[in-house]
């Protein structure tokens, strides 16, 4: 809902106001004039709630164009599902991407070995 109950309440101050002071100097019973200007502080509140939903209607709806998407674009999901396969084809393979020779592998060994035993 948009705004608070604050605005019923000022619409219905503002309806009983307006009608009070429009039948102050009539020939009217003031007992009568306080009870109708209640009435119609009263429609002024319900009248403020109204408009304070469909204000809130209008503002939480999207237009028309937002939801139906044009003939020549993707939906959504489809999108989405477009983006997830480009992102896995582009990810790297697990392989090692340097090859590495057997006798590289051998050296590397050697090396390793020796630095464990400087350590000891």
């Amino acid at each position: 809902m948009f705004g608070s109950i604050f605005y019923n309440f000022w619409f219905a101050l503002a309806g009983f106001t307006i009608y009070f002071f429009a039948r102050f100097q009539s020939n009217q019973p003031p007992l009568t004039t306080i009870l109708y200007g209640l009435m119609w502080a009263a429609i002024a509140f319900i009248v403020a709630y109204i408009v304070r939903t469909l204000i809130a209607y209008i503002i939480a709806t999207p237009s028309d164009q937002l939801e139906q998407p044009d003939e020549g674009v993707e939906s959504g999901i489809e999108a989405i599902a477009k983006e997830e396969r480009s992102s896995e084809e582009s990810l790297p393979s697990p392989e090692p991407t340097v090859e590495f020779s057997d006798e590289q592998s051998e050296e590397i060994a050697k090396a390793i070995q020796t630095m464990m035993q400087d350590e000891k």
